[in-house]
């Protein structure tokens, strides 16, 4: 454990867990996409964050990922398949997150979480 602490820096326990786990995902799901292309560039998804806290989480695509935090609902972009998203709540709030991952206009996967500093987990 002291490992990962010095690894992700000041990074929280479970948010270094997070990325750790994206990244593992994107290995074993990364060889191709559905245009048959390895790790493409040119498929570009959006993860919706939909929370009116504050979150935090990794976020990637064709192995490659990024720690993102942020309040209130929000829209990123991932580029390269698969899209991976894990979020968690950043408070003990009960309201409702939901993460969806969408192709242009087509939702293509989502979750969500009411629990206190809840996980959402969603691929594309």
């Amino acid at each position: 454990m002291g490992f990962l602490k010095g690894v992700l820096g000041g990074m929280g326990f479970v948010v270094g867990i997070i990325v750790v786990f994206v990244i593992i995902l994107a290995l074993i799901f990364g060889g191709s996409d559905d245009s048959g292309s390895l790790g493409s560039s040119g498929s570009t998804y959006t993860v919706k964050v939909n929370y009116p806290g504050s979150w935090s989480g990794s976020i990637g695509g064709a192995g490659n990922s990024k720690t993102v935090d942020g309040y209130g609902s929000k829209s990123l972009t991932v580029e390269g398949w698969p899209a991976v998203a894990v979020i968690q709540k950043q408070d003990g709030d009960s309201r409702t997150m939901g993460v969806e991952i969408w192709k242009g206009d087509k939702m293509l996967n989502s979750g969500s979480t009411s629990a206190a500093y809840g996980v959402v987990s969603v691929s594309s």
